[in-house]
């Protein structure tokens, strides 16, 4: 029966893989098998940006809830676990209840009563399994990852303005700036995330040698720069009993995000 589960999730991923990015997408999963892998990291403040808001989410009864015309966009909580397993079934509520124990906000997207996406977001901490690192977040910063949304309702709107419903809701719960990343292949995701404000922070080209995994950073107006890490296991995200370390990646994020303060200023 394992065996079954494994060829059954294995089948899922390929077929996901192949969605989003094709015959690049299926190559580059091949890739990460043996350690290769290439991704973009981006930043973004919450406050709301009209030159990216297009049709802009509206109140629909809740300050904790948002509409885009019949998609309705709310945090996840403990009673939407059937929902969410439904709709991630190879994640399942049990998924749903650690993430929400360890301090992740689940931002959802309804529509005619079924959950049709959602995504997630953690402060404190970001985690990037393709290079084995964890990068401690300053106070403000939260980090998104996850996103999903059903296949038979992509093509209509629904990430953009789950993405754009987030941003606003998160920025009322006191976040300030959001940070996340997206597999290089993924041209799908990538055209999301440049359509509502999201910018490159870095592009990463990684390759895993054993425990390390060795880095070409490369980001806008800077040198390109060659980091080592040891990678970093362990569950994600953490019990929030656990004390955060300062993590491998930390360096990274401060040196990128004071440049793009300086730029700013």
């Amino acid at each position: 029966m394992s065996a079954l589960r494994s060829m059954a999730s294995l089948g899922w991923r390929l077929r996901s893989r192949w969605e989003v990015g094709g015959v690049a997408a299926v190559a580059e999963a091949a890739a990460a098998r043996v350690g290769i892998s290439s991704l973009v990291l981006f930043d973004r403040p919450l406050a709301s940006d009209d030159r990216h808001g297009g049709p802009a989410p509206s109140e629909v009864g809740s300050e904790h809830a948002l509409c885009d015309g019949d998609v309705v966009f709310a945090p996840l909580g403990h009673d939407d676990s059937s929902a969410y397993a439904e709709l991630r079934p190879f994640q399942g509520a049990n998924k749903l209840a650690r993430r929400l124990a360890a301090g992740s906000i689940g931002i959802g997207a309804w529509r005619g009563g079924e959950l049709v996406g959602a995504a997630w977001w953690h402060p404190g901490e970001a985690w990037i399994p393709e290079l084995g690192i964890r990068i401690p977040l300053p106070p403000g910063w939260v980090y998104a990852y996850d996103a999903y949304t059903r296949r038979d309702q992509r093509g209509r709107g629904i990430a953009r303005g789950r993405a754009l419903a987030s941003f606003a809701l998160l920025a009322r719960a006191g976040y300030r700036h959001g940070l996340c990343y997206v597999l290089a292949h993924n041209r799908s995701s990538l055209r999301v995330v440049t359509s509502v404000g999201w910018r490159v922070l870095a592009r990463a080209r990684a390759a895993t040698l054993g425990e390390r995994t060795v880095v070409l950073w490369t980001a806008p107006k800077q040198p390109p720069r060659l980091e080592r890490y040891r990678r970093v296991g362990g569950r994600w995200p953490r019990p929030r009993s656990e004390d955060r370390d300062r993590g491998s990646g930390s360096e990274v994020l401060a040196r990128l995000a004071g440049v793009r303060s300086a730029a700013r200023a």
